[in-house]
């Protein structure tokens, strides 16, 4: 694209790219600038409501669920009160699955598809160390993701940190899930 010379559009663009993507301040930054007006005396921590955020991602009710089974933050300390898991979790299960992640951070449904309806679950890494444990709830849990997203027959896991951190939180009792143990 092409700016017109007579204006100063080009000099106005590339301060504010350079304003807004390398800020002097952290207060120059989206996240802190940005403040959105709410009515009334609204506490930011009210504004979430996990069944709106359930109704509103269209999840099939036979195969989710909200859960409150951290409603005092007991299972996971960095979750919410309540979130999205499989329907057929009890608390058990979902403590089962919680102590196999660091921090607790079991697979929870964050998004939906619109249209084809396939969810992303998010949670930390497993606690498999250097020896490879294995926790069959949680290979169960993941294998069940697959079954409840209805036009997905495959599982993807995905890890954003480099292989060589992933590889070496390992020896930390951490690491990551191997694919031969996923048929999908």
């Amino acid at each position: 694209f092409g700016f017109d010379r007579k204006e100063n559009f080009r000099s106005n663009t590339f301060h504010m790219l350079m304003r807004y993507a390398f800020p002097l301040t952290v207060s120059d930054l989206f996240a802190f600038s940005f403040k959105q007006k709410f009515c009334g005396n609204v506490e930011g921590w009210e504004i979430f409501d996990c069944k709106n955020e359930y109704e509103r991602l269209k999840l099939n009710e036979g195969c989710w669920k909200v859960t409150k089974h951290n409603e005092s933050y007991q299972l996971c300390d960095t979750y919410p009160n309540q979130f999205v898991v499989l329907r057929k979790l009890n608390k058990h299960n979902l403590r089962d699955c919680a102590s196999f992640r660091t921090r607790n951070r079991l697979p929870v449904v964050i998004w939906r598809h619109p249209v084809y309806g396939c969810t992303i679950t998010r949670c930390s890494q497993p606690k498999v160390g250097v020896i490879g444990k294995r926790s069959t709830a949680d290979e169960k849990l993941l294998e069940n993701i697959v079954k409840a997203n209805e036009s997905c027959n495959m599982l993807y896991i995905l890890d954003s940190r480099p292989k060589l951190n992933a590889q070496a939180n390992s020896f930390v009792g951490g690491g990551f899930e191997s694919t031969r143990l996923y048929q999908n």
